[in-house]
């Protein structure tokens, strides 16, 4: 339930008893409310197009009599009685003036049929505040019609009202109220209502009214869903002390019809927390009349601190109610006690039902309750407050759970939020959702709601910088009773890529003898989704300005080149940079390398024998310089050589056991100074095994 204000205009298409949300259907709707001596008829077009139909043409009022001392009458054949000589049509445009004088809802009503402009001069007079230019055909019909159901003088003054007085006791009618003509191409069916002069609707008061009080407000609620078809409007108003009453708001308060909402609620502004407020409600029927008051209801504003929440209510083995809530920290901080009350109606008396517990305890079960009761915690504050959670009802009857959501689907900004979407559950004892995650199929899924979910929509937040490339979501579905349903299926997600892959290293960067240039090993980047790798040359006397590329590897498969596009007498350093598939990169940077095309005299004294017995070559060489490390390298058969031993500077000899018969072995060694200095390479020295 919501009051009226400028920006929910619209909602009197909604809300009116005659448009039920069916306004494209052509039809008339009817209602009957007898009285002691006469019946009043009350209709209404069902659309906007029947409403301008009826203003042209009239409506025609027929009475049958559908039983007689309680005896059917057979309707075959009878004529009905035509209540009125002439159609009945809105009055004319000058007897509204006048009637507009005492009722500003028939001011309304001659706007909505007369007026071109449907346009109230000042936005300070009565209903007009409201009224605008957008949507204006619509805006006529919906204002009409609640200015009918407001005033019996507007309904009358409209053509939509009629009494009849020449009805008797004991007997029983049928009214048929119809367009006296059929507009070409559009049908409007007629409407029906059955009634006699002993069918006194008795209006009954407001049941189930409340009042929570907050800081600053007062939140009013009454059960409306049992007098649906009576009320269509109700009004709230409030005293300071009891007995001058004032409505809240000036227009009034329109029936909720949203499906499956029991109460309707509104709420009031409290001008302090300190003056004692006393309310009561009464309903407003489509006859324009005024049912009985509610109960009174009173209290004071409190200044603001979050209620307790009890976010799970379930039944077990259905015969306990097992309770399970949370408080803020603020909250929990300030909670002396903590009490579990139960009452058989929203509204209470509420009464302990269990013995004060810490301000620790986050769960209660009540071991005999009722078939359907309403729970309530009290929480009592050091300050000597008593705070109430909402009321949440338990009964032991619902086990069957709901279907599994379906239709789950989503999708991850670069930001790391998460939108997610569902087809929404059908059942009628519909909770709402809960919805969980995990990284992986196999792990276990955590949920990551605090509380029932109410939308078929939830968004999340992650974090991407992590190597978990997907994450996974499943909803369940929850009733009234916290039965949940199966998982739905897994839904995954692939994370925005936002972390580099893995750098690849450097090992070795020295200048080249044999072949000009420059020699570099690394090992690569060790990430799976790695695309490119790039080496880049700088060349450090000019800047990193002047960076080119010296290739370029798309298989992250190369783990050494040699550079030969540079200058004697140059001083570079290289980067090798690792792409991923979103681009994302890392890199390693080598040290600063002097390059020189000098080398020192090759190693020449080098002598190598087969111990054929012990299956060896012994190698062993004489240099009169002490060099940080030699280089040994091999060839087997005549093939390449490669790097077999690298020694200590002092140590000039080898033993190759690593000999098979029948091969031809060479060697060749070089040496090497902390410098970086080299020797040439020697020339080789074989031996046949």
């Amino acid at each position: 339930m919501k009051a009226l204000n400028p920006g929910l205009v619209m909602l009197f298409l909604l809300c009116t008893h005659w448009v039920m949300g069916q306004q494209k259907q052509h039809a008339v709707y009817a209602l009957a409310n007898p009285r002691y001596d006469s019946i009043v008829i009350r209709w209404a077009p069902a659309s906007q197009v029947a409403w301008q139909m009826g203003n042209r043409y009239g409506y025609q009022l027929e009475r049958f009599v559908v039983a007689r001392d309680g005896k059917p009458v057979e309707l075959s054949g009878q004529q009905g009685v035509q209540l009125t000589t002439a159609p009945i049509r809105p009055i004319a445009e000058a007897q509204m003036e006048q009637l507009a004088v005492k009722d500003d809802r028939v001011a309304l009503v001659k706007e909505a049929i007369y007026s071109k402009d449907f346009h109230v001069s000042s936005p300070e007079k009565g209903l007009g505040d409201f009224i605008t230019k957008q949507c204006e055909a619509d805006m006529r019909f919906g204002f009409m019609l609640l200015a009918c159901d407001l005033s019996p003088a507007a309904a009358n003054a409209a053509g939509l009202r009629f009494v009849d007085r020449s009805v008797k006791k004991g007997e029983r009618y049928a009214y048929k109220i119809s367009m006296t003509q059929q507009p070409k191409g559009v049908t409007i069916e007629p409407g029906y209502c059955v009634t006699s002069l002993q069918e006194i609707v008795r209006l009954s008061p407001p049941r189930e009214f409340s009042a929570q009080f907050g800081d600053s407000i007062a939140r009013l609620q009454w059960l409306s869903n049992i007098d649906k078809g009576i009320y269509t409007a109700y009004v709230v108003e409030r005293s300071k002390d009891g007995k001058s009453y004032q409505p809240v708001t000036d227009l009034p308060i329109m029936y909720s019809a949203e499906k499956n909402q029991s109460f309707s609620y509104f709420i009031d502004t409290l001008l302090d927390n300190e003056t004692t407020m006393y309310y009561r409600v009464k309903g407003l029927t489509p006859f324009g009349e005024a049912g009985p008051y509610s109960t009174v209801v009173s209290g004071q504003g409190s200044a603001a601190l979050e209620k307790p929440f009890i976010d799970s209510i379930a039944a077990i083995d259905n015969k306990k109610i097992y309770l399970q809530w949370h408080l803020s920290p603020l909250l929990q901080s300030k909670t002396q006690s903590i009490a579990v009350t139960r009452a058989p109606k929203v509204e209470g008396p509420y009464k302990d039902i269990s013995q004060p517990l810490g301000k620790q305890a986050l769960t209660w079960l009540d071991e005999k309750p009722p078939a359907d009761s309403y729970y309530r915690l009290k929480i009592k504050t050091t300050d000597g407050r008593v705070i109430y959670s909402l009321p949440e009802l338990g009964q032991l009857i619902d086990k069957d759970p709901p279907a599994m959501p379906v239709g789950v689907k989503g999708i991850i900004d670069s930001t790391g939020i998460v939108h997610l979407q569902w087809d929404a559950n059908t059942e009628s004892d519909l909770r709402g959702y809960r919805v969980f995650r995990a990284n992986a199929a196999h792990e276990e899924f955590t949920e990551i709601t605090n509380r029932v979910v109410r939308k078929t929509s939830f968004t999340d937040t992650i974090q991407i910088k992590t190597l978990s490339e997907k994450v996974l979501y499943r909803i369940v579905a929850v009733d009234k009773m916290y039965n949940p349903s199966e998982y739905s299926t897994i839904l995954t997600l692939n994370r925005p890529d936002v972390v580099p892959p893995s750098a690849p290293v450097f090992v070795y960067n020295r200048v080249q003898d044999t072949v000009a240039g420059i020699l570099l090993r690394w090992k690569n980047s060790t990430s799976s989704d790695v695309v490119k790798q790039v080496l880049y040359r700088v060349n450090s006397q000019v800047g990193s300005f002047n960076k080119s590329i010296v290739f370029t590897d798309t298989t992250n498969k190369v783990h050494e080149w040699l550079d030969t596009a540079i200058q004697a007498g140059g001083k570079y350093y290289y980067e090798l940079v690792a792409y991923d598939e979103a681009n994302n990169s890392s890199k390693d940077r080598s040290g600063d390398i002097e390059y020189e095309s000098a080398y020192r005299a090759a190693i020449s004294n080098i002598k190598a024998a087969a111990d054929r017995e012990k299956k060896l070559i012994n190698l062993e060489w004489k240099h009169d310089q002490d060099p940080a490390v030699y280089y040994v390298y091999r060839s087997v058969n005549n093939q390449s050589f490669l790097l077999y031993k690298k020694l200590n500077g002092k140590q000039k000899s080898l033993t190759d056991d690593e000999i098979r018969i029948g091969n031809q072995y060479a060697y060749r060694v070089k040496a090497e100074w902390t410098s970086g200095k080299t020797t040439m390479m020697s020339k080789p020295v074989s031996v046949s095994f």
